[in-house]
C-alpha cells in the first residue's frame, strides 16, 4: 500500500475542531497533524510509521501494519494504554478507525494537500520542553508551495519518552513520499542533545 503515506489532519485535534488555545501554544499550531510513514521499504512491507502531535508542540511514535487489502492495524497502548490496538480502513486520501463492529466510522485522518501559499519559517526558539522534539526543515531543498524538505524528529514512543536517548527521524525530499530517515532506539541522541542527520536535516 504505497499511495499510503502523507501529511494528514486528525479532527480531534486540529484547530478546525479544538482551538489553539486549548493549550496556550501560540501559532503556528501542530495540533492534530498526522504523518503516517512505511517501513521497510516504499512498499511499506515492514507497515508503517504514524508520527503525530496533539499538543501543539512534540511528537509522537506509533506503529501500524497491514493485516488485508485496505485493512489496517494501529497499536495506540503506547498513546492511550486503554485504547489498545485499533482497526482502520483506508482509502486514497483518508485512514478511516472503525468501531468494534468493524463497520462504523469512529474517526478519519484526512490527508492534506499542499498549495502554492504554503510557507513555513524557522523559530527563533525551539518550542518543545527536551529542545529537539518537534518539525524541521531542510533549506537545501525546501520551497515555499511543497512540503519538499521536511523532517520530523521524535523522542518518544506515545506519550513515553525514549529512556535510552534515541529518536526517530522521518522526512520527504519531494514533498509526496515519507521515508524512516533514522529509527535509532539507542544512541542517536548525543549526550550533548546533538543528533545525527547524516549531514542532511538542516535545522530551520
Amino acid at each position: 500500500m504505497s499511495d499510503l503515506d502523507g501529511i494528514y489532519t486528525d479532527p480531534f485535534h486540529s484547530p478546525i475542531g479544538c482551538g489553539a488555545n486549548v493549550y496556550s501554544v501560540p501559532a503556528p499550531w501542530f495540533g492534530g497533524l498526522r504523518v503516517l510513514v512505511p517501513r521497510g521499504g516504499p512498499g511499506g512491507e515492514g507497515g508503517f510509521l504514524a508520527v503525530g502531535c496533539d499538543d501543539g508542540i512534540h511528537f509522537w511514535i506509533l506503529s501500524g501494519k497491514y493485516v488485508d487489502d485496505g485493512k489496517i492495524e494501529m497499536d495506540f497502548a503506547p498513546k492511550v494504554p486503554g485504547v489498545g490496538l485499533l482497526q482502520c480502513r483506508y482509502e486514497p486520501g483518508a485512514l478511516s478507525f472503525l468501531e468494534p463492529d468493524g463497520v462504523t466510522v469512529g474517526n478519519t485522518w484526512s490527508r492534506l494537500a499542499c498549495d502554492g501559499n504554503f510557507e513555513i519559517a524557522p523559530l527563533a526558539k525551539h518550542g518543545a520542553f527536551n529542545e529537539i522534539n518537534g518539525m524541521y526543515f531542510d533549506p537545501s531543498i525546501y520551497a515555499k508551495g511543497s512540503f519538499a524538505g521536511l523532517r520530523i524528529v521524535s523522542d518518544r514512543v506515545g506519550k513515553w519518552i525514549v529512556p535510552s536517548g534515541g529518536v526517530v527521524v522521518v522526512g520527504t525530499d519531494d514533498g509526496t513520499s515519507w521515508r524512516v530517515m533514522s529509527e535509532d532506539g539507542g544512541g542517536a541522541g548525543g549526550e550533548d542533545g546533538s543528533v545525527d542527520f547524516g549531514g542532511e536535516v538542516g535545522k530551520g
